[in-house]
């Protein structure tokens, strides 16, 4: 456990400087394109989360070139040591800003001196301090999710080992799947350091989100509009929920964190009434990087067409450009590295076949890696063929599998999101003549709605596993019924209050659930693991030589998986005599057509 804090201070630390940097850089530029455009400071939270978009970048430039590990942390510090010289000013300015200002700790006037002195910016540090703890003490144990020891773990290794390997998909077809957060998974696992690979990047993400949670339920008495607040409480419910993951390389806590946080600070903008270019375009990039992250998250880009069409109604086309390169920049190291692993531009989505490279992947792998995936989601005791040719009569199948928390779940943000799009389209079709202004001015929080209401739609209909759309499903639960309960002035009707009450009741059970899930974890932690995290379980597998490279396979009845220390695996042995590998693993893999 001590180990696990002490690398989420380093690691805290460093995105901290490195997401002052990210900002700074982007408020020069936006002054550059638009003097008059004023970028309100971010938060805290918001920077970290913008020091691990900015981390996870470097992470993966440095990958294309060789392994993330010892000198890739050394190059990254070097980098932190610069800007902390060349701007001192503009840290402390920040920090300064984060000690006084009502919109980054607490709301203006709920403490006479409004600082870190404040009696109740002691509590909120405590309840930081103590999710600190608790997050650390949780994620202390083994891992429990079995794509750790499948593929992620293996990933990983690679990662620090070569950084990105042509063809790296021939050897084993899940390791071409390019989460981008393995990067940085890669760059603060730190073997070289502890001797041992540390894997509590899920465990930071999630404290960093409770951090953001618990800042913005501060503000609340000072709000007459709670819906932004009302999502700050979701994301400490779900930084509780994903716990049993923190101690994987578990990859769907951060796209879901900051599909949560973009969607608590573009709210909280509407509620505030302020359009703040500079704001939205930070998000957008937020929004980019959480796609490259996990695609399960894709349609929150669709936010984007908000400042979009706000600047092609302006003519502001020189803005539009510089925003869509740094758009790009988001996004091309992830495509850049899809083409390197598999050969194509995003895996495994054969049908952007671009590139005649000779290490690309077979088609036929990539669309049985998608269905198979597909058919387990929706029917797992069917085999492929029937779940993919099931209509929709997988549905019924799909829902009575689901545990009793999820089937509530489900239910009630049907009940919510049927409600809240028959309230929008009698708005905007029945009543368009009546309230044509008013309408107008609820445009952009009905689009909000839209996008939500797209991720849940691309969810259900690709792979319905809630592991990969929490934040899809916890948003409508924590919008609509706010947002009604808002219009109502008092009058509430009682199919408003029935949704209020259901989204309560599952808010209650998740966190009480969890809660107690996580004091379980850790008491484990307190047990076993009070110094150092678990390490990665090494499994017993077979060795075998390939072109005079050595590799590990299964042994006929053994272990199904690989963990860390067995390296490199050989998904398929039977492929043995197609591989095609050079002299050095990081010259590439290939099959022999």
């Amino acid at each position: 456990m001590l180990s696990i804090l002490l690398s989420w201070i380093y690691m805290g630390s460093i995105a901290c400087i490195m997401g002052i940097a990210v900002f700074h850089g982007f408020q020069l530029v936006t002054k550059k394109i638009n003097a008059e455009e004023k970028n309100r400071l971010p938060s805290f939270s918001y920077v970290l989360f913008l020091g691990v978009m900015g981390c996870t970048l470097y992470a993966q430039l440095w990958g294309i070139f060789g392994g993330i590990a010892f000198e890739a942390s050394i190059g990254l510090l070097i980098m932190v040591f610069l800007y902390i010289v060349f701007f001192p000013r503009y840290i402390l300015k920040l920090i300064k800003y984060w000690r006084n200002d009502q919109y980054a700790f607490l709301p203006e006037n709920w403490t006479k001196r409004g600082n870190i002195k404040g009696a109740e910016n002691r509590i909120i540090v405590g309840l930081i301090i103590i999710a600190g703890i608790s997050y650390a003490l949780a994620s202390a144990g083994p891992a429990k999710l079995i794509d750790t020891p499948w593929y992620h773990a293996q990933n990983i290794r690679w990662l620090e080992e070569y950084g990105a390997v042509k063809g790296l998909g021939n050897l084993f077809p899940s390791l071409a799947y390019n989460n981008s957060q393995h990067y940085f998974d890669a760059l603060f696992s730190m073997k070289w350091l502890w001797g041992q690979s540390l894997r509590n990047s899920g465990g930071f993400f999630g404290l960093i989100l409770f951090i953001h949670g618990i800042l913005r339920i501060a503000k609340w008495n000072t709000h007459k509009s709670h819906i932004a607040d009302m999502i700050g409480i979701w994301e400490i419910t779900y930084s509780i929920i994903v716990t049993a993951f923190y101690t994987d390389p578990y990859v769907d806590t951060l796209p879901n964190a900051l599909v949560l946080v973009i969607f608590t600070e573009w709210i909280g903008r509407l509620e505030e009434n302020t359009e703040d270019m500079g704001a939205m375009i930070l998000d957008c990039l937020l929004c980019i990087f959480a796609a490259v992250c996990k695609l399960s998250v894709v349609m929150v880009v669709f936010l984007a067409l908000h400042p979009l069409i706000i600047l092609l109604r302006q003519k502001r086309m020189k803005e539009i450009i510089v925003y869509l390169i740094m758009g790009i920049s988001v996004a091309l190291p992830f495509l850049i590295t899809n083409i390197i692993t598999s050969g194509y531009l995003i895996y495994p989505l054969a049908s952007l076949d671009l590139f005649p490279v000779y290490w690309k992947m077979d088609k036929e792998i990539l669309k049985y890696m998608v269905d198979s995936m597909v058919a387990f989601a929706r029917m797992p005791a069917a085999t492929m063929e029937e779940a993919l040719n099931a209509g929709i009569s997988w549905i019924p199948i799909w829902f009575q599998n689901e545990s009793v928390s999820h089937k509530l779940l489900y239910i009630v943000i049907l009940m919510v999101t049927v409600y809240d799009i028959h309230r929008i389209i009698k708005q905007v079709i029945c009543d368009k003549e009546k309230s044509r202004g008013k309408i107008q001015k609820e445009l952009p929080m009905i689009w909000v709605r839209i996008c939500i209401y797209l991720g849940l739609l691309y969810w259900f209909f690709s792979i319905p596993q809630v592991k990969y759309c929490w934040a899809f499903l916890i948003l409508p639960l924590a919008i609509v019924p706010i947002y009604y309960k808002q219009k109502s002035e008092g009058n509430r009707k009682a199919s408003e209050k029935i949704l209020l009450i259901s989204t309560m009741t599952v808010l209650l059970i998740y966190s009480g659930f969890y809660s107690l899930r996580t004091l379980g974890y850790m008491k484990e932690g307190i047990l076993h693991y009070p110094i150092k995290q678990a390490d990665y379980i090494v499994y017993n597998l077979e060795e075998i030589e390939v072109d005079n490279h050595k590799f590990y396979i299964r042994k006929e009845g053994g272990d199904l998986t690989c963990g860390y220390y067995a390296f490199p695996y050989l998904d398929n042995p039977e492929n043995r005599n197609r591989l095609v590998l050079g002299q050095s693993l990081k010259d590439g893999i290939s099959y022999r057509k």
